[in-house]
């Protein structure tokens, strides 16, 4: 099982109850990859607009208001996409 996945069970209480009890150490990684993929498709859409920011300074554009605005949106959106997309409130 990947480590940084390995250690979030872990810090959750669950690895070794329902992981090592059970038997079931591919599962969960690959329960774990399924989340960690939709979390990376929720962020797309930021990456696109980051990534157009990008292109617009290196082709020659000033970095105006409109990307400024453009990053600050961004960096605003990234984690509560995710939090919002499953439901759950910030950690703590």
């Amino acid at each position: 099982m990947n480590e940084k996945v390995k250690r979030i069970m872990e810090d959750a209480g669950i690895y070794d109850f329902v992981v090592e009890a059970m038997g079931i150490d591919e599962e969960l990684q690959k329960f774990a990859e399924l989340i960690i993929y939709e979390c990376a498709a929720v962020n797309e859409q930021q990456s696109l607009e980051l990534l157009g920011v990008i292109t617009d300074v290196e082709h020659g554009a000033d970095f105006d208001n409109t990307c400024l605005n453009t990053l600050k949106q961004v960096h605003s959106n990234l984690s509560n996409n995710i939090q919002e997309h499953f439901g759950v409130k910030e950690c703590a």
